[in-house]
């Protein structure tokens, strides 16, 4: 990216292990800055605070909330933070990628099937590589779907 470029934002739900810390770290290494949000308890912390490092040492922004998705006070706390983030700013520069891998806590509904003219549909379908690993599989379906 160069200076012309605008900031683009991600959020990731869940982004502190499995396919959203891969994912964050690919979309990061793709030049997206990241907004986080994740669970952890004081053990598994440090592993969040070594991602977030990881993106800021390519160069990204990273903003990552240590709250639960299923509270709505909470979701309302960084909805904030986002909209004074980049709410203002560009389309193109505002968060442009939304990826939902939570891995539990998360039996209720995030989205209602249509809220303010907004309809969630997402439809992910990768094809895997013969002998590629699963870290190459997201790096070259974050790739695809951002590029």
């Amino acid at each position: 990216m160069n200076a012309e470029t605008p900031n683009r934002w991600a959020l990731v739900l869940g982004a502190s292990s499995g396919f959203g810390e891969a994912c964050s770290l690919a979309l990061a290494r793709a030049g997206w800055s990241i907004f986080g949000v994740h669970l952890d308890r004081k053990a598994t912390q440090p592993n969040a605070d070594r991602i977030v490092a990881e993106i800021a040492a390519m160069g990204r922004k990273a903003e990552f909330f240590n709250v639960n998705a299923a509270d709505e006070g909470k979701r309302a706390e960084v909805v904030a933070v986002v909209q004074a983030s980049c709410g203002q700013a560009a389309p193109e520069a505002r968060v442009g990628v939304l990826l939902h891998s939570l891995a539990f806590g998360t039996l209720k509904p995030f989205f209602a099937p249509e809220r303010d003219g907004f309809r969630a549909c997402f439809r992910c379908r990768p094809e895997r590589a013969p002998g590629s690993g699963s870290d190459d599989l997201v790096s070259r379906t974050v790739a695809a779907a951002v590029a």
